[in-house]
């Protein structure tokens, strides 16, 4: 990776390139119904979107489409635990995990799938969290920022949801209540890194 060009991205590069992972994943969500249960289905549908039409809109995807076999999972949570602002991961974790819960016990279709909505958000906001953690100190303040910033946007969504959640669970919704109130602390904190590495741009 050629990190010295990164470091001289500022946030709105960052934000375009979290804009085209986002293409990205869209396409890849948008076949995965057609090749799902299929022996190597991820394999399979990266092939499919690599070899889209050059007159598609996939066709600025044609070589971004790689599967990265050697990577060692345990490397992204390698002693996360010690590193600063892990409690935010690990409380955001938490809230995920009762959620769930309350999801795993309904038998309504609707609900279930706008509490996988919810999860998906929780999974998003998780993973970026987790990219500002492994961050060290001052490393890259733009990506910081950008990622702040998203963390933000995916937290104010995410409330949207759970009030909308509330609405048809009344039987769950101090416990939805109070992850709303979990999210608001939460999204404090973003904003007090996100301050925090705009002034160390």
């Amino acid at each position: 990776m050629d990190t010295e060009k990164y470091k001289k991205w500022d946030e709105f590069d960052w934000e375009l390139e979290f804009q085209n992972e986002d293409k990205k994943i869209n396409a890849y969500a948008g076949k995965l119904s057609s090749f799902l249960d299929l022996p190597n289905e991820t394999e399979a549908i990266w092939k499919h979107l690599n070899h889209a039409p050059l007159s598609s809109a996939l066709s600025w995807m044609e070589t971004d489409f790689l599967l990265d076999d050697d990577i060692d999972e345990e490397f992204f949570f390698d002693d996360i635990e010690k590193k600063g602002n892990s409690d935010l991961c690990l409380k955001l974790g938490g809230l995920a995990s009762e959620f769930s819960r309350i999801i795993a016990t309904s038998d309504n279709n609707e609900h279930v799938a706008s509490g996988l909505r919810v999860l998906c958000l929780y999974g998003d906001i998780m993973s970026k969290t987790l990219d500002i953690i492994e961050l060290e100190g001052n490393e890259i303040p733009a990506l910081k920022t950008a990622l702040s910033k998203r963390i933000m946007a995916k937290i104010n969504h995410l409330i949207g949801w759970l009030n909308k959640i509330i609405k048809n669970d009344p039987i769950n919704a101090r416990i939805i209540k109070n992850q709303i109130v979990e999210l608001l602390k939460y999204r404090e904190k973003i904003l007090d890194i996100r301050y925090k590495h705009e002034s160390a741009k």
